[in-house]
């Protein structure tokens, strides 16, 4: 098993304002018009929507990013603050460095737009505030 690592955006971002953030996670991995991507109801987290990188595509890590517009994520981490209407980005697979650099390109993008965030770098470990 790889390097997983999640951030839960608690700041309740709208359809489009997620759509963003998937578009500047994207850049940020280096995809580009060749890197296929889903975008509809999740078959990985069932009961909530996601836009998805499909994997196997020569990115540094797979990229997930589920939200429910106007309700709960549906299968997350119990430990995990998530108020109704966040979202979460889930990195997986990759190295710890590319995750790191990953978590400060998504971070930094977060705090321009002064939204509160959390993250875990691994299952293990607990979360803490972005």
């Amino acid at each position: 098993m790889g390097q997983t690592t999640s951030i839960i955006v608690q700041s309740q971002p709208r359809p489009a304002e997620v759509k963003e953030l998937f578009d500047h996670c994207r850049a940020l991995l280096g995809a580009n018009g060749r890197h296929r991507c889903h975008e509809g109801p999740s078959a990985y987290m069932p009961g909530n929507l996601e836009y998805a990188m499909l994997p196997a595509q020569g990115l540094p890590v797979w990229l997930k990013i589920f939200h429910a517009p106007g309700g709960s994520l549906q299968g997350h981490d119990p430990e995990a603050d998530v108020p109704a209407g966040a979202v979460e980005i889930r990195l997986d697979d990759g190295t710890r460095d590319s995750h790191a650099r990953l978590v400060k390109g998504i971070g930094r993008w977060l705090k321009n737009r002064g939204w509160d965030w959390q993250v875990r770098e691994h299952p293990d470990q607990p979360w803490r505030r972005g």
